[in-house]
Parts: C-alpha cells; sequence; structure tokens
C-alpha cells in the first residue's frame, strides 16, 4: 500500500493537469479491494465476477467525474467518448493533445488494475510482483519528465524500500512454511532479524542510487 501511494503521491506531484488526485484514490481502493478478494475463500470464476464489478463501478464513477454533474449517465459516457475520440485521433496524427482526459483515463486504469492485482495476488498467491514491477517502470517514467521536483528522489526511494521490505516479509512466511513442514525450530526473533536486515540493506540501496 505504501509503495503504490508514493507512486500515485508522485504524479500528483507533477502539476500535470487537474483532477490527478482521482488516480491516487483509485489506486489505493484497488489495492484494498484486492487485498479483501484474495484474502476470501471465493472461488476463482467468483474472485473474477467481483473484480469485474468493482472495477466497472469505480472506474465509471472516477471518470464520471470528468464531466458536468448536471448530465444524465448516458451524457457524461458519451462526452467523455467523443473526448477520448478526439484525443486518440490529434495523438495519432502526431498533433499536440491539449485535453487531458484521454491520459487520466489511462493513468486512472493502469493503476486500478496494478493496484487491484498487487493486493489480490498477494494476499492470494503471494506475489504481488510484477504489478508492482509496472507502478515502478511507470514511477521511473514519472521521473524522467518534468518538473523535476526534489521530492521524486524521496517517493522512488519510498517505493523501493517498501518494495523490498515486502520482499523480505513474504521470503520469511514463506521460508517458516517451509521449516514448520521439516519439523524446524523456528528461533525467537528471526523475524525481527529478518526484517532489521532488508530494511538496513534497503536504505543502503536507497541512499546509493539517491547519490549516484
Amino acid at each position: 500500500l505504501i509503495a503504490i501511494w508514493s507512486a500515485t503521491t508522485r504524479l500528483t506531484t507533477t502539476d500535470w493537469t487537474d483532477n490527478l488526485m482521482m488516480v491516487q484514490v483509485c489506486a489505493v481502493l484497488g489495492v484494498l479491494i484486492g487485498i479483501l478478494i484474495g484474502a476470501t475463500r471465493f472461488s476463482k470464476i467468483t474472485s473474477r465476477l467481483l473484480i469485474v464489478t468493482f472495477s466497472l463501478f469505480i472506474l465509471g464513477w472516477q471518470i464520471s467525474t470528468l464531466t458536468s454533474a448536471d448530465l444524465f449517465w448516458s451524457e457524461k459516457s458519451i462526452d467523455v467518448l467523443r473526448r477520448v475520440i478526439n484525443s486518440t485521433l490529434l495523438f495519432l496524427n502526431n498533433q499536440p493533445v491539449q485535453e487531458s482526459t484521454l491520459f487520466l483515463i489511462s493513468m486512472v486504469t493502469i493503476f486500478w488494475f496494478a493496484s487491484l492485482g498487487a493486493g489480490y495476488l498477494l494476499t492470494r498467491y503471494g506475489r504481488p510482483w510484477l504489478p508492482l514491477i509496472i507502478i515502478g517502470v511507470i514511477l521511473l517514467i514519472f521521473n524522467v519528465f518534468p518538473p523535476f521536483h526534489v521530492s521524486r528522489h524521496f517517493f522512488s526511494g519510498l517505493f523501493t524500500l517498501s518494495s523490498l521490505l515486502l520482499l523480505g516479509r513474504l521470503f520469511y512466511l514463506k521460508s517458516q512454511l517451509q521449516w514448520r513442514e521439516k519439523g524446524s525450530t523456528i528461533d525467537y526473533g528471526v523475524d525481527f532479524d529478518i526484517t532489521r536486515t532488508v530494511a538496513v540493506v534497503g536504505f543502503v540501496i536507497v541512499l546509493i542510487a539517491w547519490n549516484i
């Protein structure tokens, strides 16, 4: 959750356009809903139906805020579709796109599904890495383009550190399960020692990256 929050907060600091906060809202809701669905004992089919239902509702709700509140849902849909088509045509014709709807919808969709996938895969399978890698790549892209706020280093470091801590925690839980299956004795404080080691290594990596 901290890793995803840091990536979306980095986006909001760019001030590239208005309504960037909606990306963060979708990302945070996505990871929380993904965690809840992954923690249930629902079958894959039921889980996928829930994911589709929540996706349609959350994305529809957030995207509708880009239009006038006085419009009906059908009018909102037509208005958004018109903007997206116009922006896409301008983009494909290598012309400047002044309207931000296409960019916002793209970011909202990517972060929603990446965050939802990360939360779901974390609690269901213990493997949230592909969605986190996608978010990490997007975060790097954010840092390449102006404005170059000093805070970009902080959010990149926070993302890296929290991801490493998650990696260490999942490694310990997997190892703990294997030790118990083998009947091995688990020393008291191993959990803390592994977490501390990962935190120190991660902090050192972040410091080195900041000074390169």
